[in-house]
């Protein structure tokens, strides 16, 4: 026999839509709150602590975006857009080092994320790095020349 879906599995996607739909309309305030009631409801939803983090984020509340991201991380450590997000938020908190290492760890991930290679690239610049942001600028340039055009305007925007 198959086994039947809890109901709070449902009720936490139903939060976690509605947080979705939140977020959509840039209304981050109420998105978070729908992403706290399915995380109450299902403490282990990786999507819901992730979504989470990422509101906290555009709020500028970069503490809280990363400790989202590191619980959606402990449940899902393969999943190579949250490592981007955390890189994200590190990098907007000022935190190179972790900036770097989550962008390093969602390339391992996903080797060809544009994204990741443009944050990580950023990131380094940020660190004093314009070697390493070099090195990134030439593998943007296979995979978007949009990006890689940016990061090459930063480097030697001098």
């Amino acid at each position: 026999s198959v086994a039947a879906t809890p109901a709070w599995t449902g009720e936490a996607e139903r939060y976690f839509n509605d947080g979705v739909a939140y977020q959509k309309k840039g209304q981050f305030d109420a998105a978070i709150a729908a992403y706290k009631r399915a995380i109450r409801i299902k403490p282990d939803y990786g999507e819901a602590h992730r979504s989470l983090g990422y509101s906290y984020g555009e709020k500028g509340q970069y503490d809280l975006a990363i400790a989202s991201f590191k619980e959606a991380i402990r449940l899902n450590p393969e999943d190579a857009e949250t490592h981007f997000y955390q890189g994200a938020a590190y990098h907007r908190s000022g935190q190179w080092d972790a900036a770097i290492a989550s962008f390093n760890e969602a390339i391992r991930l996903r080797q060809d994320d544009a994204w990741a290679h443009h944050g990580l690239g950023f990131a380094y610049l940020a660190a004093g790095n314009r070697e390493r942001a070099l090195e990134e600028y030439k593998i943007l340039k296979e995979l978007d020349q949009e990006m890689a055009q940016r990061l090459f305007d930063a480097i030697y925007k001098d």
